[in-house]
């Protein structure tokens, strides 16, 4: 599932300790971030790109429901992109939206 391939993480960290009283438990497990890998070169040739001049009340949500019909991918434009948050775009900048979703969701195994 979602988790399989994830390391697990023993945090017994002191800094943690008010929070594991109060949980009544000496650590808990946490689960490693996925490192999600850009597309290769012919990947990418595989996709659609349409293009999006950045504006004043853009968000990658709202392009993602615009553009997939569902909010919840808009991590997919901020990945394509390499744009970690909105805060580092600025008016102006040209953003690609990456089409079919299907498509890269497949690059995800999704």
């Amino acid at each position: 599932m979602r988790y399989d391939d994830r390391l697990i993480k023993l945090n017994n960290s002191p800094i943690y300790r008010t929070q594991f009283l109060n949980r009544g438990v000496k650590f808990i497990n946490q689960y490693g971030t996925p490192t999600l890998k850009y597309p290769s070169p012919s990947e990418v040739a595989q996709l659609e790109t349409v293009g999006h001049v950045w504006g004043l009340g853009d968000r990658f949500y709202k392009l993602s429901q615009e553009h997939y019909g569902n909010a919840k991918y808009w991590w997919v434009i901020a990945w394509f992109n390499q744009t970690p948050t909105e805060f580092h775009l600025t008016a102006g900048t040209l953003l690609m939206v990456p089409k079919p979703l299907d498509l890269i969701l497949d690059f995800f195994d999704m």
